[in-house]
């Protein structure tokens, strides 16, 4: 008994203190890999014949950065959740996200692009080269968030997965040449969604302790 309340006189004073640099080196490591990568991917898959004139258009550098900033974000929020207890900021990964789809639609109008010219053939290519590019980032990621203890493994493995989701398809206006609204939503936007859905579900299997 007595030692019990030594114990806690020793606690007493004690406040719990989170410290989220160890996140910084990794999140810059990890940010500065999957530029060059998907660099490399964008120019293995090669280039559209008219980025050069896409690339004086406000709406396509907004697009682009607003797909990064998603995934620099929640590759952030992924690795800041390898320190139990912590909490990521979910209202700023759901508005960074509505942002980027907003920049799709500006940049969609912008183009003078008809939404209704679909075609599923090239939405489905596009989402299998965000799956390729993604890869290697997200790999990366989830080895360095592995290495932590996550106390929210679902979270942490969907953060994941729109990390790397969404950083690939920053990249991907680069190299697709259909500036279509409904082939962005479909084609571009679609995979951050599924890849992430299934991120929560496996996320309890895939970072166990």
């Amino acid at each position: 008994m007595q030692d019990d309340l030594f114990i806690k006189s020793l606690s007493r004073d004690l406040k719990p203190r989170i410290s989220i640099v160890p996140s910084q080196r990794p999140l810059f490591f990890w940010a500065v890999a999957t530029f060059f990568i998907l660099v490399f991917g964008v120019l293995w898959h090669s280039m559209r014949p008219d980025v050069s004139d896409r690339l004086s258009e406000g709406s396509y550098y907004f697009e682009i950065f607003s797909g990064l900033t998603v995934g620099i974000i929640a590759a952030g929020s992924a690795l800041l959740t390898r320190i139990p207890g912590t909490r990521a900021p979910l209202k700023v990964i759901g508005s960074s996200i509505l942002i980027w789809l907003g920049s799709m639609i500006w940049h969609s109008l912008s183009m003078k692009a008809s939404g209704l010219r679909f075609d599923a053939h090239d939405a489905f290519a596009c989402m299998t080269s965000i799956l390729v590019f993604s890869l290697l980032p997200g790999l990366l990621l989830f080895g360095l968030v592995k290495r932590g203890a996550t106390t929210q493994p679902q979270l942490s493995f969907a953060l994941v997965a729109i990390a790397m989701t969404s950083a690939a398809a920053a990249f991907l206006p680069l190299a697709c040449g259909n500036d279509g609204l409904f082939h962005l939503m479909f084609g571009h936007a679609l995979p951050l969604f599924i890849l992430g859905t299934v991120g929560w579900f496996s996320g309890r299997l895939a970072l166990r302790w």
